[in-house]
């Protein structure tokens, strides 16, 4: 083969690369198409974060694994687990209604009418001895 062919392929398979390479860059970084935030977000505060002198311990975003700085906008969910704003707004825009750690649910429980009616369980739990006695109600 000629020189010139080859070096058009190898011209030909970079511009490829550096096409796919920045595709794979804008779709981590940016929205893709079609990804809409739900509505109940804005009740999620948005806070920075401040890490306490007495605690010592690093704070991971479970999305994206990496370290919560001081001064980086964060979302606490009702769990007090705590995230990037941005990894949580992306978790959330992809569909998922839970905590990325302990799968609670994100999105309030819709409220009820004064006037509706609710029925409570009452689950009494007995074991042999007298203190294994547990009591659960169920709405």
């Amino acid at each position: 083969m000629p020189q010139s062919v080859v070096l058009n392929y190898i011209v030909l398979i970079v511009t490829q690369l550096t096409w796919a390479w920045d595709f794979l860059l804008y779709q981590s970084f940016f929205q893709p198409y079609g990804i809409v935030l739900p509505e109940y977000i804005d009740d999620l505060d948005v806070k920075r974060y401040e890490n306490s002198a007495e605690n010592e311990n690093t704070v991971e975003c479970a999305v994206c694994l990496c370290r919560i700085d001081d001064g980086d906008e964060i979302r606490e969910l009702s769990c007090n687990h705590l995230f990037h704003r941005a990894c949580l707004d992306r978790w959330l825009g992809y569909g998922h209604v839970t905590c990325p750690l302990c799968r609670n649910n994100v999105k309030p429980p819709p409220q009820l009418a004064a006037d509706s009616h609710q029925e409570a369980i009452l689950i009494n739990f007995y074991a042999t001895r007298s203190m294994d006695h547990c009591t659960w109600w169920l709405r």
